[in-house]
């Protein structure tokens, strides 16, 4: 879907209806807003940014219980057109999403694993995570296809945050083909045949025991 002309526009119009310039640094969170995600540990990131980074644009996508309260933390600590929320949105809509960000970050205090890293890394955009995050052990190669920070704590996820954007724009890009590169190595159909191996292995096997005990 992120190769679609239709979800590339869509994209774009996500950043002009904001009046973000595509120069522009966007930073992409994605999750429910409750604590276990981190949405306070992203507001206070972006605040952090965009003390020292103009360019900085705050994208929020989801909604929870927390919602209200990082509305008012925006409306205390942003300035207008910075930071846009852009409410829930279904899973199979969230691709223009993703295209209309530069970087990814996931926060969270406890991830099982966090799709979402796939899916921004299949859009081609680099992901900012910590070692909390399962997604950063498979995933990720720190400094290659996205960053790997040791915990959700600001001042380390600012860090990233500042190196990332001040790398050349196409180093940035090259960034993001090795991220799709990646993630389409983590897909169901390179590994199909695997599947189906260990599935008749494990059959086999039983097929074995089985016919030993009726020989006997």
């Amino acid at each position: 879907m992120a190769d679609e002309p239709t979800i590339q526009q869509a994209a774009l119009s996500i950043r002009e209806s904001q009046g973000w310039l595509p120069d522009d640094h966007v930073i992409l969170f994605i999750a429910q807003h409750n604590w276990v995600k981190g949405p306070d540990i992203a507001m206070d990131i972006f605040r952090q940014v965009a003390k020292s980074d103009s360019k900085a644009r705050f994208l929020i996508v989801g909604s929870g219980r927390m919602t209200d309260a990082m509305k008012i933390y925006a409306r205390q600590y942003f300035s207008s057109g910075t930071i846009h929320f852009a409410g829930f949105v279904p899973s199979e809509k969230t691709v223009a999403y993703y295209l209309a960000s530069d970087l990814v970050i996931c926060p969270s205090r406890y991830e099982t694993w966090a799709r979402m890293v796939n899916e921004a890394m299949l859009c081609r955009r680099p992901c900012l995570v910590s070692r909390i995050v399962a997604a950063a052990g498979g995933l990720i190669v720190n400094g290659e296809n996205g960053y790997v920070v040791d915990a959700p704590e600001v001042s380390q996820f600012v860090t990233a945050i500042k190196k990332h954007f001040m790398l050349p724009q196409e180093v940035r890009q090259q960034m993001g083909e090795s991220a799709r590169e990646k993630a389409q190595d983590f897909a169901y159909g390179p590994h199909i045949d695997n599947v189906v191996a260990a599935a008749r292995y494990a059959f086999e096997q039983v097929q074995s025991k089985r016919s030993k005990k009726v020989s006997r």
